[in-house]
């Protein structure tokens, strides 16, 4: 087969994908709020919620999915940005962005503005599970009053965490969980490139 159909073949199952599964499976559009209330976990509501939150929604954020697409020379590495229910349901996908913007200043860019689909799905007071690369990402949370969770940090000068802080950092540890499973599963199961 000649590399002219290869692309063409390739292109058009692109399109077909974009056309016909993506809209229908994957993003804001495909599921309800309601849904991903009920897709939550019975452990994430007894660590972070209080009683006025417990109906709340919890979404993943991470950017451990990379593709490396000249993994010899490379040019252009790049690495997707999930939004991930307590369960591992995927609810979507964006980028690709480029290795070298941190995950803070991806996620402030999905958070600015008015229009964002972000903003039209999540309410005030809803729960992020985060990890430490979007630290830079919290005072943009608060102004939106979402909340922020994500492991604690030594402090200057400290030899290790404290019980509290340890026990925080685990509780965040155990409900990132899910998330490290699918990415495992992407990396495992769809090697684009590397």
């Amino acid at each position: 087969m000649s590399r002219q159909n290869i692309e063409r073949l390739t292109t058009l199952a692109r399109r077909c994908l974009e056309n016909n599964f993506v809209p229908f499976h994957l993003g804001f559009d495909d599921i309800t709020r309601q849904q991903v209330i009920e897709r939550n976990l019975v452990v994430p509501d007894a660590l972070f919620s209080n009683e006025g939150w417990s109906r709340r929604t919890k979404c993943y954020c991470d950017m451990r999915c990379y593709s490396y697409f000249h993994p010899k020379e490379q040019l252009f590495i790049s690495k997707r940005y999930l939004f991930v229910t307590c369960d591992g349901h995927i609810v979507d996908v964006y980028g690709p962005y480029s290795a070298r913007k941190s995950d803070g200043a991806i996620l402030n860019g999905l958070l600015k503005g008015p229009g964002s689909v972000l903003h039209c799905f999540f309410e005030v007071n809803d729960i992020f599970i985060l990890d430490r690369g979007f630290r830079d990402s919290i005072p943009l949370f608060e102004s939106h009053v979402y909340v922020g969770v994500m492991p604690e940090s030594k402090t200057r000068g400290a030899i290790q965490l404290t019980a509290i802080q340890a026990n925080k950092s685990r509780m965040c540890t155990i409900c990132r969980w899910p998330v490290e499973i699918v990415n495992g599963r992407l990396k495992r199961d769809f090697k684009i490139g590397s």
